[in-house]
């Protein structure tokens, strides 16, 4: 792969870095737990509406990065591969 393909992929993959199916799932559940406490502590008042719409808003962002990448990946038949070898490895 040239380096100027290299410079045009997003992500992961230009390193070519293959992870575990299971991290995308791990990240999503983290992401989604922080929502919740940040909730909690809006509701008990201890921080404002304010500071949590915008934390809340870096949250969802770092989120959709998450479920881009994750597609990416989903597209991608060496990646299929990996993940069918393990499912294979499981079973």
């Amino acid at each position: 792969m040239s380096d100027k393909s290299k410079e045009e992929m997003p992500g992961l993959k230009k390193w070519g870095v293959y992870p575990n199916p299971s991290v995308f799932k791990q990240f999503s559940d983290d992401i989604d737990q922080c929502i919740s406490k940040l909730e909690l502590l809006k509701r008990n008042g201890m921080m404002s509406e304010f500071k949590c719409e915008i934390i809340q808003g870096m949250i969802n962002t770092l989120k959709s990065m998450g479920e881009m990448e994750e597609q990416l990946f989903e597209n991608d038949p060496l990646y299929q591969s990996m993940i069918n070898k393990s499912n294979i490895m499981h079973e």
